[in-house]
């Protein structure tokens, strides 16, 4: 898989790439739905609409509330 993963970009052309990021885009609009459901739908349709749209503001996460440090 990491050998994949490193070498996703070669010999992809332009086209490819566009191909490859709308996929992309795509794939994740249908997990954040999914996720949404599975947890009960704690994101308003609003924000899942622009979300998924590309204009949400991401919410920082609170390494402190997590009990994680940034060490």
């Amino acid at each position: 898989m990491l050998i994949g993963i490193a070498n996703v970009g070669s010999g992809l052309t332009p086209e490819d790439w566009v191909i490859l990021t709308d996929l992309t885009v795509e794939q994740m609009s249908y997990r954040i739905k999914l996720r949404n459901a599975q947890f009960g739908f704690p994101i308003d349709p609003e924000r899942e609409r622009a979300i998924c749209a590309g204009d949400g503001e991401p919410i920082e996460f609170d390494f402190e509330r997590a009990g994680m440090t940034s060490d």
